[in-house]
């Protein structure tokens, strides 16, 4: 068994799973509560309206854009959540670094909300084609956008930009802060060895007044990019 078959059953991969999966189903509830209560509120005008009381268009309208715009989001959350889920499928395929890397930026968003952080993705026109582990990728990602996370406070804005570097794959994590070293290091020593049973790198820089950068790197696969 190699070392990324082993993570793939490895409480840390667990672990990272379940975080994402609690995590989506919270925006989920949320999103079913607006529904029920708009819902409520649509039940409150029609038994209005059966008791002779005039219904205003605008308000029917209004409720109607909200559970539209609810819906809506709960198919991407569960678009994403089923990308996600079938990263598992297969440990040796080729994926598209830059698909991946939005995906799990959109699962991820709420736990930067939560702390009034912002998570901005840097544009990448083109596909990034990589072979090997999705999952193992993106547990590797999550551990360098979780440190960055711990490193930010309210406000501050982390960078995250997939490109090519010659035959290499990279995304690339600016945090506004270094984290403190009990809880950065652990997780990015987790990045690091995932990312080397992907024969890959997981690098670390000091960045301007006293952030970071944290860079996933993997060979790129041929037939991708220019």
């Amino acid at each position: 068994m190699s070392a990324a078959d082993d993570d793939r059953g490895g409480r840390g991969g667990l672990v990272f799973f379940g975080t994402l999966a609690a995590s989506v189903t919270h925006e989920l509830n949320n999103a079913l509560s607006i529904i029920d209560q708009a819902g409520g509120l649509l039940g409150d005008l029609s038994a209005g309206a059966t008791e002779g009381r005039t219904i205003d268009p605008r308000r029917v309208e209004t409720v109607h854009e909200r559970i539209d715009r609810q819906v809506r989001k709960g198919v991407e959350i569960l678009n994403r959540l089923n990308r996600f889920a079938h990263s598992i499928d297969e440990p040796a395929a080729r994926f598209d670094l830059v698909a991946e890397t939005v995906n799990l930026l959109g699962l991820t968003r709420r736990f930067a909300e939560l702390r009034q952080v912002r998570l901005e993705l840097a544009p990448c026109a083109e596909e990034i084609l990589v072979a090997g582990d999705a999952f193992a990728l993106q547990q590797a990602l999550f551990a360098c956008l979780r440190t960055a996370l711990d490193g930010a406070g309210e406000g501050d804005r982390i960078d995250v930009r997939p490109r090519r570097d010659g035959d290499q794959a990279v995304v690339a994590v600016s945090s506004p802060a270094a984290p403190p070293p009990e809880e950065g290091e652990p997780r990015l020593a987790e990045a690091a060895r995932l990312m080397a049973s992907l024969g890959g790198s997981c690098r670390v820089r000091s960045a301007a007044a006293g952030g970071a950068e944290f860079e996933l790197r993997i060979p790129a696969a041929a037939g991708s990019g220019p």
